[in-house]
């Protein structure tokens, strides 16, 4: 596995194409001075809009509405000291209630752990310094001017002339004055001096009006939703719009200026109720999301300077398993300090990434990998409900025990089920169960602490949970889950918890729109295990399914990316970062959802294991299906592009031809026609509402939607 790299470094590969510096080089080479903004500029936060650091130094300050406040502060500071065009942090924290005052020191405290140079425009600004030119730093920000320095000066960026800060002088670029007193200051002809920052109006409009030469820096982010629809679609889903509540006051006040004529009133409310909304807005953010979409789209700019090499699997474990995993595991860290637990142990396959992400959060609690699977929880404690399943059970004990073989040689289980076969022979099938699941309690035998956690993925039957408990008798053992496939269940479950009220087998708010790509995400670069040497090494399938092979080879590469993730993340922010389950189920579903051409491409090859034996595979997203078949086998076609969660226009065409409409009803009171169910997006709905427990509806396309 190669080494996470850092968050952001200045050191560039000669090879890297920053085609920022590319394009400002003739600008800087004509300028005799160059002047730098710096915020979304030469350093980057993690966040999406800057008042998410104050929401999550909430959060993890554990001080209540101190965001509320810190907005309203700032807005009160402004209206105070209006004939000023700026103010400072100290006249913001003057207007703070005084229970919030000590927070000043927090909030620069917060502000040097995760400001962090950005690379591109580092380059320029080396470029510029070391060809001589005259480098000065300008910014609108309330921040003192030491402070400022030193996170500069901690950020690699030396050598300048001078540190012009809006609050220091009292001008700003958002009025352009500041402009035209740093010319007037300095001398100097404005056409000479030229402008790099980010804001289409403050850093470009308003420094050409003032005669000074500009170019606009488009951030990491910006780049980023330019590039992908996901991300646009999953952060507007994050921040969407569910209506303003405008407060009594408000609604009062209202009312007063209506009635009463007033002149202005009415926009003087408008902008007041448009300040609420704004206020309302920001502290409702998803800062899990604002942080996670950041540090993605630093990692795309690292892919795009050519610091990473471009890799589909590792990219797609950075952007989907790496925050799946990190979640979960603060959510474990969290649990087994609460339940007190000696150890953890990670289930195989799913376990694998999960043990090294959670080894990164440095907790106390010692962590195993253990071999655990469902096939040997059936030979050991002859658990098994299906035919299959005792199938499986029989074929693993006949290779094993000369008498078996003989007994099943001489059966027609035709007339015999595997099931009624095993309980006639129960006798010989339980003394063989009792020798495998004593060398598993040897294998176990090493975890000797008196409470213990067995953290997998998903379960519906705990499987894995029963063989450990059996093994461990005596032992306590709790288990963790990232969902549980039961109404109730006492174990820990991350999305179950998160997602009071829902309960059902696959409800998408828990378990994502296909749960087996999460699985994919978690598993190990490893074959299926059927049994364990009397040593506790795994022994794999034999002659298994080019598909699995397929999942071992791209699961290492995914578990890079994942690991490369949790620990850009912890290098930032620490533990600290509130990536929840609600958070990164709508995450994964937009993949789900939205698959780009090439998520159909690479996916296309990927199957997954739909038995516990691994001998029955279908795709994991979509397959392809050749247009003889739809002609020559219908009815198989049409049961694999049911089974697709992504469909080609043949395949969607098919459906549309063999299930053009579907109703479904719950008697009179609940009745359903979708036109075309299997359409991607879902084009009408027409919805009759009669009463509160009546509603008829008709929809054209996605029945799901």
């Amino acid at each position: 596995m190669s080494k996470p790299c850092s968050v952001v470094s200045l050191s560039a590969n000669p090879a890297a194409k920053n085609h920022f510096l590319t394009a400002v080089q003739p600008l800087i080479d004509r300028a005799e001075i160059v002047s730098f903004d710096i915020f979304d500029t030469l350093l980057l936060r993690p966040y999406l809009a800057p008042t998410d650091l104050f929401v999550h130094l909430e959060r993890s300050a554990g001080k209540p509405l101190f965001a509320e406040n810190r907005i309203r502060a700032e807005i009160a500071a402004r209206e105070k000291l209006a004939p000023q065009e700026d103010i400072t942090l100290a006249d913001i924290y003057a207007a703070m209630p005084p229970e919030f005052v000590a927070m000043q020191s927090q909030e620069l405290a917060w502000e040097r752990r995760v400001l962090r140079a950005n690379p591109e425009t580092a380059a320029a600004f080396a470029y510029a310094r070391d060809t001589g030119k005259r480098v000065i730093i300008v910014s609108d920000m309330y921040l003192p001017p030491d402070f400022v320095a030193e996170i500069l000066a901690q950020n690699g960026f030396a050598g300048y002339e001078k540190l012009y800060l809006s609050s220091t002088v009292q001008k700003t670029k958002a009025t352009g004055n500041l402009y035209r007193f740093i010319a007037a200051e300095l001398s100097i002809d404005p056409a000479k001096i030229l402008h790099l920052g980010d804001n289409e109006k403050s850093d470009y409009q308003n420094a050409k009006n003032a005669g000074w030469q500009a170019a606009r820096y488009r951030t990491p982010v910006e780049k980023f939703f330019a590039s992908d629809a996901r991300a646009q679609k999953f952060w507007r889903d994050s921040n969407g719009d569910d209506g303003i509540v405008i407060s009594p006051h408000l609604a009062a006040q209202a009312l007063a200026y209506r009635d009463g004529g007033r002149r202005g009133a009415v926009g003087k409310f408008l902008r007041k109720f448009r300040r609420e909304a704004l206020i309302r807005r920001q502290l409702n953010a998803e800062v899990g999301a604002s942080i996670m979409l950041t540090l993605l789209a630093w990692r795309r700019q690292k892919i795009a300077l050519g610091w990473l090499a471009p890799d589909y699997e590792e990219q797609l474990g950075y952007e989907y398993a790496g925050p799946l995993a990190y979640g979960y595991c603060r959510f474990i860290a969290a649990q087994a300090a609460a339940e007190h637990l000696d150890e953890l142990l990670f289930v195989a396959r799913d376990g694998y990434t999960l043990q090294k992400v959670f080894a990164l959060l440095r907790p106390a609690t010692p962590t195993r990998y253990v071999y655990a699977p469902r096939y040997l929880n059936a030979v050991c404690r002859l658990d098994y409900v299906w035919r299959e399943q005792a199938q499986i059970i029989i074929d693993h004990f006949r290779d094993r025990d000369a008498a078996l073989q003989k007994i099943v040689a001489a059966t027609d289980f035709s007339r015999t089920p595997p099931p009624d076969f095993i309980q006639q022979h129960l006798d010989l099938f339980r003394r063989l169960a009792d020798a495998e699941m004593a060398d598993y309690r040897r294998y176990l035998r090493e975890t000797t602490a008196a409470r213990v956690g067995a953290v997998d993925a998903n379960t519906t039957a705990f499987s894995s949970q029963k063989l450990i408990v059996s093994a461990l008798a005596g032992q306590a053992v709790v288990g963790f889950y990232w969902g549980v496939q039961q109404a109730f269940s006492l174990h820990g479950a991350f999305a179950h918890r998160c997602f009071a009220g829902h309960s059902p087998l696959r409800d998408e708010k828990i378990f994502t729109a296909n749960w087996d790509f999460v699985e994919l995400l978690f598993a190990a670069p490893e074959l299926p295990v059927e049994s364990l040497t009397p040593d506790g090494e795994p022994v794999y399938q034999k002659n298994v399914s080019p598909h699995e092979k397929k999942r071992v080879e791209i699961s290492g590469r995914i578990s890079t990316g994942a690991v490369d993730f949790a620990h850009d993340l912890h290098v930032l922010l620490g533990d600290v970062a509130p990536l929840t389950a609600p958070l990164l189920v709508r995450w994964v579903n937009c993949f789900c959802e939205m698959p780009a051409p090439l998520d159909r491409q690479k996916m296309t090859a990927i199957w997954h294991a739909r038995d516990s034996g691994h001998r029955v595979y279908q795709p994991l997203f979509v397959g392809k299906i050749a247009w003889r078949d739809y002609w020559c086998r219908p009815l198989r076609s049409l049961q694999l592009c049911r089974e697709f969660c992504w469909r080609s226009v043949g395949q969607t065409l098919l459906m549309s031809v063999a299930m053009p409409v579907k109703i479904r009803w719950r008697g009179v009171r609940r009745f359903a026609v979708s036109l075309f169910p299997c359409w991607r997006r879902r084009y009408l709905t027409v919805t009759l509402r009669i009463s509160p427990t009546t509603e008829w509806r008709f929809m054209v396309g996605n029945e799901n939607e």
